[in-house]
């Protein structure tokens, strides 16, 4: 309580403030996961292996291991069959240990229904829109609606899923402001939410947030994959978009593909009907360089694996700035390849050819693909 007083009267004594970096791959996480799972003397070294191995197949879930929070509850569910394919059952996973106050077993990825329908809730309340453009405007912390109809264990579940956002004196008659723990889970919140709506209602909200609106990027992808139509709505959407004669045609195609690309890597194609595995394959296919860590996190799907390993390959000699993303995309979708080495050193010592006209590409300075 003392302290607590001291901090909202804005005393910072024997108060040290510290930012949480990112950690490196495979530096850094190596050394977390082995603290997590023991020492190489107490013959953890192969579940060690074995998880390191995991993440150096799985494009998605490595990138999400570099963020200390995802790699604690990765190793913490290490056991539960392997590491997941898609984020979004990682995600799952993470909302039941979090959400379960008996912390259910390492191999539940559904969460519990009463404490997530109040953190969806939670969610969605707090992901406004500024009144004049439409778009996403969220607060950091948010003044969450009623806990009441949640048993008391329940309760302090979802809290720790939003905890307070700063210290709270005894007495206080407002409800205190809360933040969740990390901006990925709320936004696979609201996900959940909009994926629940009928097909019609889901699709206005998609539509409303689909330009220019960088925090829904990462929701839209999720909650069609998620939603049971989503089929539907994907045709919907794929009509909806062309924008043929725009004089942004360009910018309009470009954040597009990037959803597009976003729901592949959370999806297979056994998930939607031929129509749509075609139109998602051939998206894939005539994508750009710039776009190769998306290509990497859906290596899924393969019907146009060849094309992609194909077009990355061309231009990787000239690549410049995105020579680390292209090949790094390379050894995920086909680690075998010889010609990777060989086309990486070429551009090392500027001896590489230019790229050729493969469509899709735009050429934004000579010599180079994005």
């Amino acid at each position: 309580g003392g302290l607590h007083r001291g901090l909202r009267a804005g005393s910072t004594r024997d108060v040290t403030t510290m930012t949480l970096q990112p950690l490196t791959y495979p530096t850094d996480v190596r050394a977390v996961a082995l603290a997590w799972m023991g020492s190489e003397a107490d013959g953890s070294l192969n579940a060690l292996e074995s998880f390191m191995t995991g993440l150096g197949g799985n494009p998605s879930a490595r990138d999400l291991s570099t963020i200390p929070l995802f790699l604690t509850f990765m190793c913490l569910t290490a056991g539960a069959g392997g590491l997941p394919d898609s984020p979004l059952v990682l995600f799952d996973r993470m909302l039941s240990r979090l959400l379960d106050p008996t912390w259910a077993p390492a191999d539940c990825d559904a969460p519990p229904p009463a404490p997530i329908r109040l953190a969806q809730r939670w969610a969605w309340d707090a992901a406004v829109n500024d009144p004049t453009s439409g778009l996403s405007a969220w607060a950091d912390t948010f003044v969450p609606t009623s806990v009441g109809e949640l048993p008391s264990s329940q309760q302090s579940r979802v809290k720790a899923l939003a905890p307070f956002a700063s210290a709270v004196c005894h007495g206080e008659s407002n409800a205190p402001p809360r933040r969740f723990v990390h901006r990925t889970l709320r936004e696979h919140l609201v996900a959940g939410v909009l994926a629940s709506l009928p097909t019609a209602q889901a699709l206005e909200h998609l539509r409303r947030h689909w330009w220019f609106d960088p925090t829904w990027h990462g929701i839209i992808p999720s909650a069609i994959v998620m939603h049971p139509d989503r089929d539907t709505l994907l045709d919907e959407l794929a009509r909806w978009t062309e924008v043929a004669g725009s004089t942004m045609e360009g910018v309009l195609h470009a954040q597009t593909t990037d959803i597009l690309l976003r729901v592949c890597t959370m999806s297979a194609p056994a998930h939607w009907s031929p129509m749509n595995r075609r139109r998602l394959d051939e998206l894939r296919a005539t994508a750009i360089p710039g776009q190769a860590r998306l290509l990497a996190h859906s290596k899924q799907w393969t019907g146009s694996q060849a094309k992609v390993v194909e077009t990355l390959t061309a231009c990787l000699p000239t690549a410049r700035e995105l020579t680390t993303d292209v090949a790094r995309a390379l050894i995920d979708l086909d680690p075998r390849r010889p010609r990777i080495g060989t086309a990486h050193r070429r551009q090392m010592d500027g001896s590489g050819n230019k790229c050729p006209p493969v469509p899709g590409y735009h050429r934004v300075q000579s010599g180079t693909c994005r």
